[in-house]
């Protein structure tokens, strides 16, 4: 299991499914307020990552787009918490290594540092700072090649 690459499953889901999901019943209005929250937004998606999965239960993850065209993932729950951290890259595939379609509504989300140059020019993996000119670039690439950022990064 050492070298072997998790790979990171989900289910696509629609703002209904998830408000009806069983992790609603903790707190079922604050969980319906959550999911309206996001869907304020454009270009929502929801996705479920299942138990078993890499997790000992489910998570739920939401894509969205802020008004200035940054197109951000981040994790649907009833907590949330600031950071001041920096951003990674993120997909969402439908299909595998060999180009074969996951089978209907399930996607496979990756998140990957961002490759620089040290003093030295050496390539190193780092995230994105949290600047004023990193945020333009990360809004250009979201509005250009619909790029995610995240700051949640995944081991996969």
């Amino acid at each position: 299991m050492k070298n072997e690459k998790l790979k990171l499953m989900a289910v696509r889901m629609n703002a209904e499914q998830v408000k009806a999901d069983p992790q609603r019943e903790y707190n079922p209005t604050s969980w319906e307020n959550i999911v309206d929250r996001y869907n304020k937004y454009s270009n929502v998606e929801f996705y479920k990552i299942l138990k078993g999965n890499g997790y000992e239960y489910d998570r739920f993850i939401v894509v969205y787009t802020l008004d200035e065209g940054l197109r951000l993932l981040g994790k649907l729950s009833y907590s949330s918490s600031l950071t001041n951290g920096g951003f990674y890259y993120a997909y969402i595939r439908i299909f595998d290594e060999n180009y074969e379609y996951y089978p209907e509504n399930t996607v496979e989300i990756i998140t990957k540092k961002i490759n620089s140059k040290d003093e030295n020019g050496l390539i190193i993996e780092s995230a994105i700072n949290n600047s004023e000119i990193a945020r333009r670039y990360m809004v250009e690439q979201s509005k250009s090649y619909n790029q995610i950022w995240t700051k949640e990064f995944f081991y996969s």
